[in-house]
């Protein structure tokens, strides 16, 4: 459950690292999207983006496949009496602020007209719609979309009195980091897709991320920062605005602000004490398809 809207505090406004992720997953997503074109040479489109979130990063998946169809479609070819159309189904939970990226849409549709009459390129006809539901669930009936996409969606104040012992005992998230051998054995497990790539990459901030987060949080402050003051920040707000709905319905709206205070200062000790590898951000990549059934 992420904070909704455009504040400060808000997953739209603390989510680069999600976006630095489809960045770099877009050769997988053009892959995708072009075998698709060419094999299947469908009239039509579906495209469905699984825990779409909110913001810039969700415009940012639909605007790459965009662009990928419009390169195999461009302006001057006639070979289709009409171009191809696409609909996308943005689907999370029905608490998602799906209102705030559909008052983006109108922006980014202008966007997209600038973008491809700068390449010389005709975008195809395009549609996007909210799924609000648990993709765990049935959302779709049967053979009826083309792509999935899923990026990132799975989803010591006890001793200060802060919070009772009880509570955390009973908060219980498990979270595990699979490396590619474990992730490729649980496909090959369920029998239901083929891998077509499979890939790990490193969201770790380089030098000129470091920079400029530097120069923006001193800008912000009005007082310098320490590139790991800096560093620090950006990871508290990022998880922040993913995780302070979840953790105040069960710990309480009090102890947000002491907590991911505490939780900066924390990551600013680790991030003194080694060296930049040893702090990196690992992201795994899957492009999967549906194996053909009798």
């Amino acid at each position: 459950m992420k904070i909704k809207g455009d504040g400060d505090s808000s997953y739209a406004k603390n989510s680069s690292t999600q976006g630095k992720a489809i960045l770099s997953t877009k050769p997988m997503v053009e892959k995708a999207t072009k075998e698709i074109c060419m094999d299947l040479q469908p009239r039509s489109m579906v495209v469905a983006d699984l825990g779409c979130s909110s913001g810039a990063n969700t415009l940012l998946f639909i605007s790459e496949v965009i662009a990928i169809i419009s390169e195999e479609t461009p302006a001057n070819n006639n070979n289709r009496e009409c171009p191809m159309e696409v609909q996308f189904f943005l689907n999370d939970l029905p608490n998602n602020d799906f209102n705030h990226n559909f008052q983006l849409l109108e922006q980014f549709k202008q966007s997209i007209v600038r973008d491809c009459a700068r390449r010389g390129l005709q975008h195809p006809p395009y549609y996007v719609a909210g799924v609000p539901g648990s993709f765990y669930t049935r959302l779709f009936p049967c053979n009826s979309v083309h792509i999935f996409h899923s990026s990132f969606s799975l989803m010591s104040q006890i001793f200060l009195g802060r919070v009772e012992k009880e509570k955390l005992d009973s908060f219980n998230r498990p979270m595990y980091g699979p490396s590619v051998d474990e992730l490729k054995q649980l496909v090959q497990e369920s029998q239901l897709f083929d891998i077509i790539d499979i890939r790990a990459f490193d969201l770790t901030f380089d030098p000129i991320d470091k920079l400029e987060l530097e120069e923006s949080a001193t800008a912000t402050t009005g007082r310098p920062y320490s590139v790991h003051e800096a560093i620090d920040n950006n990871h508290t707000t990022t998880l922040r605005a993913v995780t302070e709905t979840l953790l105040a319905s069960h710990f309480g709206e009090s102890i947000m602000d002491d907590l991911f205070t505490l939780f900066a200062c924390n990551v600013t000790r680790h991030l003194e004490s080694c060296a930049w590898e040893e702090s990196s951000i690992m992201a795994i990549s899957v492009s999967l398809d549906t194996k053909v059934r009798g």
